[in-house]
């Protein structure tokens, strides 16, 4: 009896130690990831690709759902917005449209004097300025700036409908729409079946021994949770 005793306080002290260690770890890297995403830059950086091709892109940052929500501003009051749930994937894109200087000649010269007539607009979500003349109008600047955030997540449907994986997009700007999108998730092969060196603490039958074991062993994984 006492042993029977002496080990389920032994392997309940354990079992409050991982849990120790974990909640530190997690801290830790909780930690870290804010620190990290924090001084995240969004800076663009270009590589050749095949046949001359330019590409754009920046280094992916790998970090936990829980330091994304608490380190993005907003990020946490636009997942409750849109309902989703269990975030896999977040980008931050920003864009701009830059047309420069285009013509459009009238099919008739306008019936007056020539004239020469300067026009422009700016303002938060456009800028645009050129000429009218009595045979053209020229657009000497288009400019459309626009800040996406692309998130793949779990979408609710509520209490007995399943949930779907979705991707979403949102504009800052109202004058750009999203007009096709397609998201492509990869699948990874669980491993279920697993080879190594392992410290198992149990209780040896049929007396009930308490027992260390250190070895090598090959183990199944039947379900996880």
């Amino acid at each position: 009896m006492r042993n029977w005793t002496t080990a389920i306080l032994i392997v309940v002290a354990i079992v409050f130690l991982l849990l120790y260690l974990d909640s530190c770890n997690k801290n830790v890297q909780i930690q870290a990831d804010y620190k990290a995403i924090k001084t995240y830059p969004d800076t663009v950086m270009y590589y050749k690709a095949k046949y001359g091709k330019q590409v754009e892109y920046n280094k992916s940052l790998e970090v936990s759902e829980k330091s994304l929500l608490l380190a993005v501003t907003g990020l946490q009051k636009e997942v409750k917005r849109i309902r989703i749930k269990n975030l896999r994937n977040v980008t931050n894109l920003s864009t701009e449209a830059r047309i420069d200087t285009v013509t459009i000649k009238f099919k008739d010269s306008l019936p007056c004097d020539d004239f020469v007539a300067p026009f422009g607009d700016t303002t938060r979500y456009y800028t645009v300025d050129g000429i009218v003349t009595n045979e053209a109008v020229t657009l000497n600047n288009i400019s459309i700036p626009d800040s996406q955030q692309i998130i793949t997540a779990t979408k609710k449907n509520g209490l007995f409908k399943r949930n779907e994986s979705i991707v979403t997009i949102t504009h800052t700007n109202p004058h750009v729409k999203t007009t096709g999108l397609q998201n492509y998730s990869i699948k990874k092969n669980q491993k279920r079946l697993s080879f190594g060196p392992s410290i198992t603490y149990g209780l040896s039958l049929p007396t009930l021994t308490p027992e260390l074991v250190i070895g090598v062993s090959m183990q199944y994984k039947l379900f996880g949770f």
